[in-house]
Parts: structure tokens; C-alpha cells; sequence
């Protein structure tokens, strides 16, 4: 008995007190411990060092500190301006013909050039600017007035204006400010440069012609002294804005005949003035 007691007597020895017992080691939890480590509280966002930012269809910004949800339009959402000496942008080209052989260059700032023509064809000076064109197209029926987007008073900022009409099939035609028409003929190739005669230009006449057989001789002139090359062409003579043919008056392409071929109408600027 005596060697029982003592062996207990050794196992309780080395038992700890339970007053030497730190907190932790009765009750284990994490709360009880001293000089616990000190965790870093976990972000709730994780910015970016830089923003992305997003410009042209669509505007914004993301530095990673909330969501950002950024619609991409799908097309048409964008308009290309149309291009000027200020002004990055784009043009409208005319359809391609066999005429049209002139090479054009480009500079180092983007510029255009060519050779100077030597007549015919579309052959224009540096005054001649394109205002407008249009394609009215084979099949178009007899009566039909085609817009060309201009106005009279469009064509009013010019003291000479000029007309081309290409097809390959004659057919008869008229070019009406409002409802005045200003010429009035039949062919495939039809190259006429008006002139304002009054101050008001409320008076407009044809002040160089050409139909057919003549027009690859007669690009338009840049020069003031243009004068009547005498040619005579059903109502062709001199033409008075009618009074209700205000500045916002349309200018317009009549075909007086049903087209059985595409035609190629171009609008340009001469003299301003």
C-alpha cells in the first residue's frame, strides 16, 4: 500500500497547479491568449497604382476601388467628321469612272496632291469646290424630282456655280432652285457653270455650256471674266428666282424621262462671292 500511495504521490507532482495555469490552458480559446500577433485588417478594395481611363464612344474611369461596368457601343456609334484644314476626318469619294486616271500623292502631314490636269474629264482649277453629288439610279421612273441636299442659298454664297451630269444613256433633264428651273436638256454629258447677275442673285444665267461632243474641252474656268460661249439651250436663258424660292429652297434634279442608266449629278462652287 505503502508503494501504491508513493507512485500517486509521483504522478501528482508532476501535474501542474492549477493556479500556475495561464488562462489559455483552461479555457482554450484564442481571446485568452496575451501578446497575441497583431493581423492586418484584410482590404475590402485593392486600387490600381494607375487608372485606366476610357475615351472616345465611351467615357470612364477605373482605379480598382469599385466596379465599373463600361458598355462598348456595337456600331453606329461614332460619327467620322467630315474632313477640313482644321479638321481630322473623312470624305466622300465619287464613284470610280475610266476618266478618273490622275495619281494623287500624300505628304508627311497627310495632304493631298496631284498633277495639274490638262483639261477634260473633271478636270477642275483650285476655285472649284464640290458642294454636292448625287446618283440618280437606272429604273428611276419618268417625273422624278431627286434631291441633291443643297439649297438656294447654298448656291447663293457663290457668284459662279457649276453642273455635271454624266450617263451613259441621254436622257432629258432639268435643275430646279424651288420650283425655278434653271436648265433644261437631253444628253450624256452635260457641263454648265451658271453666273449670278444681280446683287440679290434673285437672276441666274447659263454663262458657259457644253452637251456632248465638246465636254472634255470645257472644265470650269477660275476666273471672273467668264463670258456666254454663245451656246443655245432649251431654257437656257436667263432665269428669275421665283419669289417664293427663299435660301432654304431645295435645289433638285428633275428626269423628265425614265432613266435606263445610272446618272452621276455633281454640284460645284466656282467663284464665291
Amino acid at each position: 500500500l505503502n508503494q501504491a500511495n508513493a507512485q500517486q504521490d509521483e504522478v501528482i507532482a508532476t501535474k501542474a497547479n492549477d493556479a500556475d495555469l495561464a488562462a489559455v490552458a483552461k479555457s482554450g480559446s484564442y481571446t485568452d491568449l496575451t501578446n497575441k500577433p497583431t493581423i492586418p485588417t484584410v482590404p475590402t478594395t485593392l486600387p490600381n497604382p494607375n487608372k485606366l481611363i476610357l475615351s472616345g464612344a465611351v467615357t470612364a474611369e477605373y482605379d480598382g476601388s469599385a466596379e465599373v461596368s463600361v458598355e462598348i457601343p456595337a456600331g453606329g456609334g461614332y460619327n467620322l467628321p467630315v474632313a477640313s484644314a482644321t479638321q481630322l476626318g473623312g470624305v466622300m469619294p465619287a464613284a470610280k469612272t475610266d476618266e478618273m486616271t490622275q495619281a494623287v500623292g500624300v505628304d508627311a502631314e497627310g495632304k493631298l496632291f496631284t498633277a495639274a490636269g490638262a483639261g477634260g474629264g473633271e478636270t477642275l482649277t483650285a476655285e472649284n469646290t464640290l458642294l454636292a453629288g448625287c446618283v440618280i439610279p437606272s429604273g428611276t421612273a419618268q417625273w422624278t424630282n431627286t434631291q441633291t441636299g443643297l439649297t438656294v442659298g447654298n448656291l447663293r454664297e457663290y457668284k459662279i456655280f457649276g453642273v455635271i451630269l454624266e450617263t451613259s444613256s441621254s436622257f432629258l433633264s432639268g435643275m430646279y432652285l424651288g420650283s425655278t428651273r434653271i436648265y433644261y436638256e437631253s444628253g450624256t454629258k452635260l457641263r454648265l457653270l451658271f453666273e449670278w447677275l444681280d446683287s440679290d442673285k434673285r437672276a441666274v444665267h447659263i454663262a458657259n455650256g457644253v452637251n456632248g461632243s465638246g465636254y472634255g474641252t470645257h472644265p470650269f474656268v477660275s476666273t471672273s471674266a467668264i463670258q456666254a460661249q454663245g451656246l443655245t439651250m432649251g431654257g437656257a436663258g436667263l432665269q428669275i428666282i421665283q419669289s417664293g424660292d427663299h435660301d432654304d429652297a431645295a435645289v433638285t434634279v428633275y428626269n423628265h424621262e425614265a432613266l435606263t442608266a445610272d446618272a452621276t449629278v455633281k454640284i460645284y462652287g466656282v467663284i464665291k462671292g
